[in-house]
């Protein structure tokens, strides 16, 4: 079957997951008679990838996404661990019997009240759904203003799926080890949560590929993270995982005095580090903070908000769905491996960046290509690119498919096998749930997304070697925690410019003596 589990670590990863399955949902044909798929099409996408089949505690059968979603408790608002489809086995609600045998109050939390859009939700559908989640689309096209991401899912939830963190992580720049601290709970007290719940979702595949896993860059979910891929690695040594990790917004200036600051850009530097080490390959996520309005906004409406998290994390959700796309395609050959060997081809490369053009109706994508992992106008992809997935989602005449390779390879100065072009006629859905942050009403929209792994990658390390370096100087290591101190942010920091250097080595630059010599004293 060729099944991926997903990972979702953080309140921001976790926006942008809940739109993604969302559509993957959208996908399903809940009107399809079993009996009679010998006279249909296969659908384009193959559900098995994404979704698991089980049980639910009436015995419906089930078809549910195959993920795990951390984040704070209030985050998942009135998204409860038991649904409609799985009551608590041993009962949620259950109330213990008591030795007390006096007078006794009971004092109950208020139920976090449903969304607007849920309730628009429940109005249209009549009766659960048997196999997911609810699909009919409300009636009207509404601008929602959700508090957070489970106010505008769609579908329903494995419960072991649901990992509510008590600790307040994802706060304002939160120490490493304090992610470590959850993950370390989560196998000794949680009745052994590695074994019990993960395996659960690994050992029923088939055919595991691997993890494709989104979170949290700059707080102590990244440690939560690293330490759950780190185990998978050990379990499953010849899998592979593919990260996508939104950062904290990059300043002009970074500020060695700022507790906060000085956390993010530790979580960071640790979590790229680290993932390194795990043979991950890593796609940063620039804040939206660093966007810049340009010709590859012109789709957008001209209100866009990106200050919402709602909203961006929208727009980077249909970026990330559509280049992992060819990946749930029903007769592709791509695979997560395939896709990460070619992503680090150079076999020193492990960081990669999504780019992409956010509506494209045609193959003309000069000005429109956005680089989301750089937050830099990518028309003109690279002076370097070395190896490029690129996924166009519309239809095309022949003529305009071999147009756009062409036009590709021109740009990127690279081809076959190192630049490899997917193509369907399925364009992304545009949801009710989906914010209104098109500039004209669609009900799909024609887009091209690319993972790729060129030279500007480059000036992210640096930002982050830079700002290492000024801890060393202002010898700023106070409320970063353990493992943090002046000898782990050195040998960071010599990581972070040994893995610089396969990304400029090619290029034309070149450290400096200077620096050379420096690197080699840290080391």
């Amino acid at each position: 079957m060729h099944e991926i589990i997903y990972i979702q670590s953080g309140t921001y990863a976790n926006y942008i997951g809940q739109h993604f399955w969302n559509v993957q949902e959208s996908y399903f044909d809940w009107n399809e008679d079993p009996e009679d798929t010998g006279e249909r099409r296969p659908p384009e996408v193959n559900h098995d990838v994404s979704f698991r089949q089980g049980m639910g505690t009436d015995g419906t059968p089930t078809y549910l996404p195959r993920v795990l979603i951390f984040d704070t408790k209030d985050a998942f608002g009135s998204l409860s661990k038991y649904n409609a489809m799985y009551q608590a086995v041993v009962g949620e609600e259950a109330v213990s019997p008591s030795i007390w045998a006096g007078a006794s109050t009971s004092l109950r939390q208020q139920p976090y009240p449903k969304s607007q859009y849920q309730r628009d939700l429940e109005n249209e559908v009549v009766g659960v759904p048997s196999k997911g989640g609810p699909s009919q689309p409300v009636p009207s096209r509404k601008a929602y203003n959700p508090s957070t991401w489970a106010d505008y899912t769609r579908v329903y939830y494995h419960p072991r799926s649901i990992w509510p963190v008590t600790y307040n992580l994802g706060g304002n720049g939160n120490k490493w080890e304090e992610g470590e601290e959850v993950w370390n709970r989560l196998r000794e007290q949680e009745d052994d949560f590695w074994d019990r719940d993960f395996r659960l979702f690994a050992e029923e595949c088939d055919l595991l590929q691997g993890v494709q896993m989104t979170s949290s860059g700059s707080d102590a979910f990244a440690s939560l993270s690293v330490s759950l891929l780190q185990t998978f690695q050990d379990e499953y040594p010849k899998l592979p995982s593919l990260v996508f990790l939104p950062l904290s917004q990059r300043k002009a200036r970074f500020n060695t005095y700022d507790l906060a600051e000085r956390r993010r850009i530790a979580c960071e530097s640790k979590a790229l580090t680290m993932l390194t080490e795990i043979e991950a390959t890593i796609v940063p996520l620039q804040h939206p903070a660093t966007w810049l309005r340009g010709k590859w906004a012109s789709g957008l409406a001209a209100d866009i908000n990106f200050g919402s998290a709602y909203q961006t994390s929208a727009l980077l959700s249909a970026q990330i769905e559509s280049a992992t796309l060819p990946l749930r395609l029903n007769g592709n050959l791509t695979s997560l491996n395939s896709l990460t060997s070619l992503l680090n081809d150079h076999a020193d490369t492990p960081f990669s960046q999504l780019s992409g053009a956010f509506p494209l109706s045609d193959v003309h994508f000069a000005d429109k290509v956005w680089d989301f992992s750089t937050a830099v106008d990518s028309s003109v992809i690279d002076p370097m690119m070395y190896s490029a997935c690129t996924t166009y989602r519309g239809i095309l005449s022949l003529s305009d498919r071999d147009t756009l390779q062409e036009r590709l390879e021109q740009s990127m100065g690279i081809r076959e096998p190192l630049l490899k072009l997917s193509l369907t006629q399925l364009q992304y859905p545009i949801l009710t749930s989906y914010p209104p942050i098109l500039s004209e009403y669609a009900d799909t929209i024609p887009l091209m997304s690319i993972l790729h792994t060129s030279s500007r990658t480059a000036s992210l390390l640096e930002h982050y070697t830079t700002a290492l370096q000024g801890l060393l100087d202002e010898n700023q290591f106070a409320g970063l925690g353990e493992g943090l101190g002046r000898d782990d942010i050195r040998a960071m920091r010599a990581e972070l410019v040994n893995l610089r250097e396969g990304y400029v080595q090619t290029d034309g630059f070149e450290l400096s003596d200077e620096e050379r010599e420096e690197d080699d004293d840290i080391i």
